[in-house]
């Protein structure tokens, strides 16, 4: 490698470890570890680590994963092992979290993530984008899903994001570009302090129902809630306690009239 090749690449990573740093959803993520370094230092160290290393100890329950996908899990589990070794030797910081991100393998796994764009299919998930922060999934003939994804979107932006994403997908079942006869919304924000908003979402007449704890969709979505948002983390960390999941059902038709 030539001085010019090699400048190159340098900058290229620096832009790339730009591009992580300024991303709200690694903000968030990277929050995460910075609570969980905080608390250890004035909580029961032990218990909070034993919380926090089940909580990215990674799961293999996906049998058709194929050799790249494996490969990235393992470069994953990596960058997560040392950063929570860093946190316990009070050594975390984001922008050197940033940088492992920057210059590992994963490195444009996350920006992808981070930044989705309308229309857009989830390799793994085969979820649609409505825009970058909705996204929906046929799940049978009759019934398809609506999911709120990981997103680069500013906190400020989150609320009308959602709005914009709902009147969207009640656009496309009226023009009948999704065909469906029910949606149904699976989310760790369908929780008693969120009501208010909820129904100033769905109307004040939308029923939000339990669902069975065997559901198989329970643990993604409360992963997601944990490594997201510092709330629902803290409160895992300190009580063993993770996010309730709820879900909301709604007809073609209610859901088109709504939105």
């Amino acid at each position: 490698m030539n001085t010019f090749e090699f400048t190159n690449n340098e900058k290229g990573e620096e832009n790339i470890e730009e591009k992580i740093l300024s991303n709200p959803a690694f903000i968030r993520f990277a929050g995460g570890f910075e609570l969980y370094q905080d608390l250890i230092n004035i909580n029961n160290k032990d218990l909070i680590t034993e919380r926090m290393l089940d909580f990215y100890t990674p799961q293999s329950d996906n049998i058709n994963e194929n050799t790249k996908q494996l490969t990235e899990k393992g470069e994953l589990f990596q960058i997560i092992n040392s950063t929570l070794q860093e946190c316990q030797k009070n050594n975390f910081s984001k922008n050197s979290f940033a940088n492992k991100l920057a210059t590992s393998p994963v490195a444009k796994l996350f920006l992808s993530e981070w930044n989705r764009q309308e229309k857009e299919v989830e390799e793994e998930s085969n979820m649609i984008h409505i825009n970058e922060l909705v996204a929906y999934k046929k799940e049978s003939n009759n019934e398809i899903s609506l999911h709120i994804r990981p997103t680069g979107t500013e906190n400020i932006k989150l609320f009308s994001k959602i709005i914009d994403g709902l009147q969207k997908i009640g656009t496309e079942l009226k023009a009948g570009n999704i065909e469906t006869n029910e949606i149904i919304m699976k989310s760790w924000l369908f929780n008693k302090k969120m009501e208010g908003n909820i129904k100033q979402i769905f109307g004040n007449e939308i029923s939000i129902e339990n669902i069975s704890s065997d559901d198989n969709d329970i643990v993604a979505i409360q992963h997601l809630a944990l490594q997201y948002n510092n709330k629902s983390l803290k409160k895992y960390l300190l009580t063993g306690e993770k996010p309730e999941v709820k879900q909301i059902i709604m007809t073609k038709d209610e859901f088109v009239a709504r939105f």
